[in-house]
């Protein structure tokens, strides 16, 4: 039997919620959260806004959870109704019952939680792995998207830079909050943890990753998208990558998404690594509700 993704007993579920909470709390704007019933387990929700509001999925990193969002939240659902989705089987609030394995689960699951607040069509913003679960969801149910944001998306456009593979040897050996931290601050400037709500939410994934089971048996991307696959990505692309992105070229994803995609606008933005949204928020929330406006 496949073994579930799970935090390691439920202490250490407890002292992560605490945390994913504190970091929530530091979001400038009203939040309800809830749980969804999936068939793949309790999907966890952050929403913000108002529901007759054009809505707006984000989806985050892995191992990252929703709350990487949490700098966006206020700006977004000023204009938007924002959902931020615990992805199933990651490390977040969200609790697996069944095993996801592939995009083809993904997607069922993606339809299941749109569909528990009514939602049919949906702009959708993933950063990350976030990012090419969104581009999956427009290649292969483009009736639910209407348009995407990608922010460093790895294996759609490009490969991985070898330094990655490097760093991914150390994941076996983050079993400490110490070793944690280290190693989230290789995707994100150190800038970044100037501010208060990044330094929470560091703290927060800290008491997570080294405490969570199964993140092994998680679905990866086998590679870039194929040129026809990107060609027939009919919905308005805008893709993000930072000037100083450590897991793959930001120059030759940008270059790819141009040649291929029907409809693209790209932005490569300075000082910045993996994980805009929370390294240079009011930058990304301004180049996020400028590609939606001509949905509004």
């Amino acid at each position: 039997m496949a073994r579930l993704s799970r935090f390691a007993n439920t202490a250490a579920r407890s002292r992560y919620e605490q945390a994913y909470n504190r970091t929530l709390e530091t979001a400038g704007v009203h939040v309800d959260v809830h749980d969804v019933p999936t068939a793949f387990g309790s999907t966890h929700v952050v929403e913000a806004g108002s529901d007759s509001d054009p809505p707006l999925v984000l989806l985050h990193t892995m191992s990252f959870s929703s709350t990487v969002w949490v700098r966006n939240l206020a700006a977004l659902s000023e204009q938007r109704h924002v959902l931020a989705i615990d992805t199933i089987g990651d490390v977040n609030l969200s609790r697996s019952e069944v095993k996801v394995s592939g995009r083809d689960d993904y997607i069922e699951w993606f339809v299941e939680v749109l569909a528990a607040f009514g939602i049919s069509r949906t702009a959708v913003a993933g950063n990350s792995y976030g990012g090419w679960l969104a581009a999956n969801f427009a290649l292969f149910r483009p009736e639910l998207v209407s348009r995407v944001i990608m922010i460093s998306p790895p294996l759609v456009f490009t490969k991985y830079r070898p330094a990655f593979y490097a760093h991914l040897l150390r994941l076996p050996f983050v079993r400490s909050e110490s070793a944690a931290k280290r190693f989230a601050r290789w995707f994100v400037t150190d800038a970044t943890f100037d501010e208060h709500a990044a330094r929470l939410w560091l703290d927060q994934f800290s008491v997570g990753m080294p405490f969570f089971r199964g993140m092994n048996g998680f679905p990866r991307p086998r590679g870039p998208f194929t040129g026809d696959e990107l060609r027939s990505l009919a919905a308005p692309v805008l893709l993000i990558e930072g000037e100083d992105e450590p897991m793959h070229d930001p120059r030759a994803s940008i270059d790819r998404a141009t040649r291929f995609l029907p409809s693209v606008a790209t932005c490569l933005m300075p000082d910045t690594k993996h994980v805009a949204e929370l390294e240079h928020p009011d930058s990304v929330n301004q180049l996020i509700l400028s590609h939606l406006a001509p949905d509004a």
